[in-house]
This record gives structure tokens, sequence and C-alpha cells, in this order.
């Protein structure tokens, strides 16, 4: 039965699995897990395009798949919602520093979801500029580019730092243990776009984990950051 789905595809399978166990369970995270999943999604394949030199973007985007939405939508949700998870913390509205008005705080919950993508988008653009102007390789740009959204995100509220730190380890780790678990039924297909190098650790590709601690880094306290959320047990 295995021999049915490739290295790539089981990895999804494991990271399906892990999602719908956490949909399920956690009501709460549902909307996070949707938005940010169907954001990255959506954004995914733009990725690995920007950046790319011009006769190779053709070729790049040629390699995007319908396995590559569902990673990115997959691992996306759970990014933004593994640290509530294993500690258990949820969701609180952060008290406004000065009253606001009726039409500003109308506005302001009108508009997050249009913050959200401007943000993810200009994340995108970032991640373009260091791979032509370094240039560094796709997955390692995107890795730094997050590190830095992450210390904007903490220098403005401290609140995330570990928010920022579990989400990029456990994200990291969830995505190990699934490539682990894949690599006992397939063999590593490197030709698969999120993919650039043949690097390996511990027979795991070196990439697949780059863009997971970049998800993880860049994801897990996001959501809360445009939100106004605060985080407690």
């Amino acid at each position: 039965m295995w021999s049915l789905f490739t290295y790539y595809h089981l990895v999804i399978l494991v990271l399906i699995a892990v999602w719908v166990f956490v949909f399920v369970s956690l009501k709460e995270l549902r909307r996070e897990m949707l938005v940010l999943g169907g954001m990255v999604a959506f954004l995914f394949p733009l990725m690995l395009v920007l950046g790319t030199h011009g006769e190779k973007i053709a070729f790049t985007f040629s390699r995007v798949t319908i396995a590559d939405f569902l990673f990115a939508f997959f691992l996306a949700g759970l990014a933004g919602t593994l640290f509530h998870v294993i500690f258990g913390k949820h969701y609180h509205r952060l008290p406004y520093r000065l009253r606001r008005k009726p039409r500003e705080e109308e506005s302001h919950a009108q508009f997050w979801f249009l913050r959200l993508f401007g943000l993810l988008f200009a994340f995108l653009w970032a991640i373009a500029f260091l791979v032509v102007t370094l240039p560094l390789p796709l997955p390692y740009a995107a890795l730094l580019v997050a590190a830095i959204l992450a210390m904007l995100m903490v220098a403005n509220r401290h609140d995330l730092l570990l928010d920022c730190i579990w989400s990029m380890v456990l994200t990291t780790i969830v995505v190990f243990i699934a490539a682990s678990m894949a690599s006992y039924f397939a063999e590593i297909d490197f030709t698969i776009a999120p993919l650039l190098s043949n690097t390996t650790l511990w027979n795991i590709p070196v990439d697949l984990l780059i863009w997971s601690a970049t998800f993880g880094l860049a994801l897990g306290p996001l959501y809360e950051y445009i939100r106004r959320f605060d985080l407690r047990s």
C-alpha cells in the first residue's frame, strides 16, 4: 500500500494527521489554522519563484504541484498553533493602551486580515531581495527573513519571544518525525520544488528542516501579533 505514495506524499500525510487532530481537538485555533494555511498555500508558489533568475522561472514554476500547496497549507496551520497545543496557551485580547474611538475599533477589527496578508507578501519580497542581492539559497534566505521578522515582532511584543522560539522548535520536530517515518517507506525525492540541494541530516533533507524552522519562526507569533492577542495558560 505504501508504495502508492512518494516520500513527499508520506510527509504530507503525517502533517495532515497532526493538523486534523489539532483542528478537531481545539476549536479556538481553527480560524488561525485555516487563515494562515490558506494564505501561505496561496503565496508559497510565489515564494519558490521570486528571486529566481529569468531563464529558470518557468522551470521552477513547472515543478510546483498540488502537493506543495498541501505542504504549505498544513505546515503553516501547525506552525501557528503548536505552541498553543503543547503549552496550553489560550487567547486573550490585549487591552488598548489608549482608548480607541468606536470607529477606530471597528476599523481595527475589519482590516486585520489585510494586514496579515500584506505582511506575508512583504515577507516574500524580502526573501526575493536577499536571493538576488547576496545571493543566498532560497531556504536560507527565507529563514533569515523569518528571523528578522521574529525580532521585529518580539521588539514590539516581548511576550511573543517564547512563541517564536518554541514554534520554530516544535514545527521542526514535527516535520523531522514526519520525514523520518516517510523515509522507512520511500526514498527521498530531491526533485520536489522545496528542495534545492541533496544535503541530508540523519537521512532527512536539510532544506525540509530549514523550511520548517522558517514557518515556525515567522508564523508562530504572526497571528497573535496582528490580532493583538495575548497568550496565557
